[in-house]
């Protein structure tokens, strides 16, 4: 083991603990804060308050709390296992759901099923699923940052076509996206060799040769040398991916497979998140006995936020779609091996062949990191309730979609990342241009 995965494997693990103290002591005090009640009652549907300290303690804690909740999926040893994601998806689940309904009933919620909590849960769990694997392919720095960039743009997308909403400026709303957009591409581009190549091109001779002696992303391949990307040097990046392994191509071509798998997968898991706010929304604004006027619902004479009685639903959800994926996922292996097998017109036997298509459970290595990525998500997810509810969207909002810039350090202080200075020159100058793009879209919006 090379001193810098034993530095990560202590420093993982010591977090892990840490973070999980922080979320439940943030939670546990916006449950008790929320309970005393509302030392800050929320404002009315539309309207924000600035002076609740409620809000911002939601608002931070969200940050912190997304910003950091992937982190043991990067841990070395479900790393080193090559677990599956969608048997990783079984532990995450579970923990999401048990955290879920734990604060749901801490908080006396009112119990509403509603259908949209299926949708929630077919949604969300495809879109964990690219998550990680958009952090194994591209790392914990930019993975987070394209799919939280996509996801402002598709949600304000279906702000505007699906729920009519008109922006206060159409051409600030299009220079928000515009701006989103950019960002998500130059942190894109921090995830291949381009920025080294440019900041050789344009530094001096004597400085061009000294980063060549030092660059460590050089690597000799016949007779050509081949300058890796960030997202493959000094494996900071696992570099079979499961299933979508890309071990069987050539080392000049797999930096680019992998940043372009990667990209895919960051995208998809951005067009999903994005849409998460569908059936919430549709739920808040109506569904299943939810008051029209009073987009955060009123229950029996008593305030409760519609996003916590839709809890049980999610949960329902998650609970119920997760080894429905599982299975369809197992289903197509086998039946991709065994059309495989007969191609080769070798014979074979259903039940071999089933249990080659069940991937590993991995349970004494991904159980705990699963069900903790679980518990931070679900964490995180209720703070931002309060972020939204006390600071609207104007403010709490944008100020959430900074865990991108938690994200970041994680990626580059935890696991190494985005090595050389003109690769995380060029993702830093990426997420501002996110954040500003955000914050410009709940201006506009």
């Amino acid at each position: 083991m090379s001193p810098s995965k034993a530095n990560m494997t202590i420093n993982i693990h010591t977090l892990q603990w840490y973070i999980l103290s922080f979320d439940l002591l943030g939670v546990s005090t916006i449950l008790l804060i929320d309970m005393i009640h509302h030392v800050n009652p929320p404002p009315p549907g539309g309207f924000i308050d600035k002076t609740a300290a409620i809000g911002w303690m939601g608002t931070f804690g969200s940050v912190f709390m997304l910003g950091s909740y992937g982190l043991l999926i990067k841990s070395k040893e479900v790393v080193d296992a090559a677990v599956d994601p969608f048997v990783f998806q079984l532990y995450y689940s579970m923990g999401v759901v048990s955290c879920s309904v734990l604060i749901w009933l801490v908080r006396s919620g009112d119990f509403v099923w509603s259908m949209w909590g299926m949708v929630f849960g077919g949604l969300w769990v495809g879109c964990q699923v690219f998550c990680y694997l958009a952090i194994n392919l591209l790392g914990y720095a930019v993975g987070p940052a394209i799919w939280a960039g996509t996801t402002i743009v598709i949600s304000f997308l279906w702000g505007t076509i699906f729920f009519h909403e008109t922006p206060s400026s159409v051409m600030g709303a299009s220079l928000s996206l515009l701006v989103l957009c950019l960002g998500v591409a130059i942190v894109s581009l921090s995830a291949t060799s381009t920025p080294q190549v440019i900041a050789r091109a344009l530094s001096s001779p004597k400085h061009r040769k000294k980063d060549n002696d030092d660059d460590d992303g050089d690597v000799v391949v016949g007779e050509q040398t081949v300058l890796l990307p960030p997202t493959m040097r000094n494996n900071n990046v696992d570099t079979t991916t499961h299933s979508w392994n890309v071990d069987n191509v050539p080392l000049e071509k797999r930096a680019h497979v992998k940043v372009l798998l990667g990209l895919i997968c960051a995208i998809m898991a951005g067009l999903l998140n994005g849409s998460l706010m569908v059936p919430l929304r549709c739920f808040s604004n109506g569904g299943c006995g939810v008051d029209q006027s009073d987009r955060w619902g009123m229950y029996n004479g008593k305030h409760n936020l519609a996003s916590v009685d839709f809890l049980p639903s999610l949960s329902i959800g998650i609970i119920t779609i997760t080894p429905i994926f599982f299975i369809s996922y197992v289903s197509i292996r086998w039946i991709l091996l065994l059309w495989q097998q007969q191609g080769e017109g070798g014979e074979y036997e259903t039940d071999t062949v089933l249990s080659v298509a069940v991937p590993p459970l991995h349970a004494s290595v991904a159980a705990i990191p699963g069900v903790l990525t679980g518990v931070f998500w679900a964490c995180g997810n209720f703070c931002s309730f309060f972020a939204t509810l006390y600071l609207g969207q104007t403010i709490g909002f944008p100020l959430t979609q900074t865990c991108i810039v938690v994200c970041g350090f994680c990626g580059i202080l935890v696991f190494d990342e985005l090595q050389g200075s003109a690769s995380r020159v060029c993702f830093g100058f990426g997420v501002v241009l996110v954040v500003i793009g955000a914050v410009l879209d709940s201006q506009f919006s």
